[in-house]
């Protein structure tokens, strides 16, 4: 979220998203006046709901980053979506460090343990 300068861009990405999502999505209103939301094409609906859920998900990335350099545990309830998603209980086994020859023996295997270490 900030870069060694100091430069913070990630609040400016979810802002730009957020904009762009919510432009996008005035100009499907306007283009598609009356028209039924189940007979838009989904070419075009896409690209405004992709920028307001990046959006969503950077905001939140924001405020747990933000809680966590404060020293709390986290940003509200741990059981919220955002928490839930990015936990990661439900990537499948290939996503993880596994899949990248971690415990199969494969190119990492030697120099990646995720558990290894003796916690704070």
């Amino acid at each position: 979220a900030t870069e060694a300068e100091g430069i913070r861009m990630m609040p400016s990405y979810v802002t730009v998203c957020g904009f762009n999502g919510v432009l996008g999505v005035l100009q499907i209103v306007q283009q598609f006046h009356g028209v039924p939301v189940h007979v838009l094409p989904w070419v075009l609906v896409a690209p405004p709901v992709v920028a307001v859920s990046a959006a969503y998900f950077g905001y939140q990335f924001c405020r747990e980053v933000r809680a966590i350099g404060a020293g709390l545990n986290g940003e509200g309830p741990q059981d919220s979506l955002f928490v839930r998603f990015m936990g990661g209980d439900w990537w499948p086994e290939a996503a993880g460090p596994a899949g990248f020859g971690g415990a199969d023996g494969g190119a990492f295997a030697s120099r990646f343990n995720p558990f290894a270490g003796e916690g704070q």
